[in-house]
């Protein structure tokens, strides 16, 4: 029988293990984030001056349509760096800022590393770059106000196909309803014409039997009395079997 002691031995031994795999999995993705850095880095001294200045420009300009803050990079060792944050359509976008761009970023909030909103969300340069060819296909004309008043259209636009769908399935509901009222008023009208129909054909039989039974009457004093009497009573036993069967 395992001991207790031995049972709390095996209870470390998995909680080592656990906290083991989840070093192992941070290591990883700091592992892929110097990796990411390190190819930007690259990128960065790889470009002309020129251009590098160019696209800070357009982060610079991009960071007034929608919001965004600069943090210092402590990533790099090097002072003066900072990373650019900003979101769009609820998805996070970032760069690398060199030190002799900080100037294009004063009217961006600055705040510090450890601000909620300068923590990298693990995307890397093609999803960022993907997120942008994304957001060109959708044109605007300038502002996060717009960019709000855009969603709002398309949320207001998805009210709207919603209400025209509960319309539709109100009236649809509505003619099926008509429709079953019509067709349960059509057997109700079929069903009394065809006891009109009986009724008639009763009343033709009765009348036919009740003109046999005055005939039957007008010859009493030729047939005599008493075969009259049993005529009679044939005759009315008959009508009131025909007016039994015929009637509904």
């Amino acid at each position: 029988m395992t001991s207790y002691y031995t049972l709390d031995l095996i209870k470390q031994r998995d909680r080592a293990f656990a906290d083991r795999r989840a070093a192992e999995d941070e290591l990883g993705k700091l592992r892929r984030r110097v990796a990411e850095l390190s190819e930007q880095i690259l990128a960065v001294k790889d470009q002309p001056d020129g251009a590098y200045r160019e696209r800070a420009h357009l982060t610079a300009w991009l960071a007034t349509t929608y919001p965004a803050v600069i943090t210092p990079a402590t990533d790099i060792d090097e002072d003066g760096w900072q990373i650019l944050y900003i979101t769009a359509d609820s998805r996070q976008l970032s760069w690398h800022i060199h030190p002799r761009d900080a100037d294009l970023y004063a009217h961006v909030e600055h705040v510090p590393a450890n601000d909620p909103r300068a923590q990298w969300d693990g995307h890397t340069t093609e999803q960022k770059y993907r997120i942008i060819r994304s957001l060109s296909l959708f044109p605007r004309d300038g502002g996060w106000n717009t960019h709000r008043r855009w969603q709002s259209t398309i949320v207001e636009a998805r009210r709207q196909a919603v209400r025209a769908d509960r319309a539709e399935t109100q009236a649809s509901i509505s003619a099926s309803r008509v429709v079953d009222w019509h067709q349960a008023h059509r057997r109700q009208v079929s069903e009394t014409l065809e006891a009109t129909e009986r009724a008639e054909q009763a009343e033709a039989r009765i009348a036919a039997v009740r003109a046999a039974l005055a005939d039957v009457r007008a010859t009493r004093g030729l047939l005599g009395a008493v075969v009259a009497d049993q005529i009679e009573a044939a005759i009315d036993e008959a009508a009131t079997s025909t007016a039994a069967e015929v009637r509904p």
